[in-house]
């Protein structure tokens, strides 16, 4: 009822130049509901947000799909999403005002 992914590789990543800003993605089902719990070290809240947030609900959806063999009814409930670096880089902070109303 429980599975966590982690994609930082100390053996790669700490001598890396870039390293996955996603870190931990764990899925849990509770009350026949799947929920995913993602952690990412840094986060681009303008223009990398949508698309992540479209790749893990489609992670989500697609896990349920798969579990529906083992647990029928599953349904997906949504995601837990974290960052302990949220930001917008300065060349999108303009665009981000005008969503805003800015």
């Amino acid at each position: 009822n429980r599975a966590v992914e982690v994609t930082y590789n100390p053996g790669r990543d700490g001598v890396a130049e870039h390293t996955p800003c996603l870190q931990v993605l764990q899925a849990t089902i509770r009350n026949n509901k799947l929920i995913l719990h993602i952690f990412f070290r840094s986060n681009d809240c303008y223009s990398a947000f949508p698309s992540n947030m479209l790749f893990i609900s489609y992670i989500g959806i697609k896990l349920v799909e798969e579990l529906k063999r083992t647990y029928p009814t599953l349904e997906f409930k949504g995601i837990n999403y974290n960052s302990s670096s949220l930001h917008i880089y300065k060349g999108d902070m303009d665009a981000a005002k005008k969503v805003v109303g800015l």
